[in-house]
């Protein structure tokens, strides 16, 4: 696993972008990356996760009331993976929880309000914003949308070939 200690600071020259097969230049010790390895920040750095593997669980785009107001957008984009693959490496003061429902706690930096990632099921599963990775990881086959939900919510129409379900995953698809 990662060593958790180390400094906090998060000076530009600390936070700097890595390739796989590097180490985290942030004063903290972790294992090297694999190639389907991702370090991703928030928006200022203080923050910082290393995940492992792309969203085995699952890549949704979410046209929910809470995604939608949270994101200030008309859907979220959210990739799902065990939490044993998503690592904390720094930031751990900056986290700030919201119970948004029953079984979704979604975590922010206090310091940017970037979303870093939400708690599902008691912490089983974790949901990470999709936008936070960069772009040529987001290309992947393998990291992009699988399909919509909650479509009957949306606020604007989308007309992609993906499924799209009334509700939950779980549910029926929309029919238009």
């Amino acid at each position: 696993m990662y060593a958790a200690g180390g400094g906090t600071s998060n000076s530009d020259d600390e936070l700097d972008d890595f390739d796989d097969g590097a180490t985290v230049a942030t004063g903290q010790t972790i294992e090297m990356l694999g190639a389907d390895d991702s370090h991703v920040h928030c928006y200022c750095g203080a923050v910082s996760l290393v995940v492992r593997g792309p969203p085995t669980i699952g890549r949704s785009l979410c046209h929910c009331s809470i995604c939608r107001r949270l994101s200030g957008a008309p859907f979220s984009y959210n990739g799902l993976w065990p939490a044993e693959c998503v690592e904390l490496v720094q930031g751990e003061e900056s986290l700030q929880p919201l119970q948004t429902s029953r079984r979704v706690e979604r975590i922010r930096c206090e310091r940017c309000g970037g979303p870093v990632m939400a708690k599902l099921g008691g912490g089983k599963v974790i949901a990470m914003p999709m936008p936070i990775f960069d772009k040529e990881t987001l290309r992947r086959p393998d990291f992009r949308p699988q399909h919509h939900q909650y479509y009957a919510d949306r606020v604007i129409d989308v007309p992609d070939a993906l499924p799209k379900y009334v509700a939950s995953t779980k549910g029926e698809l929309w029919r238009s």
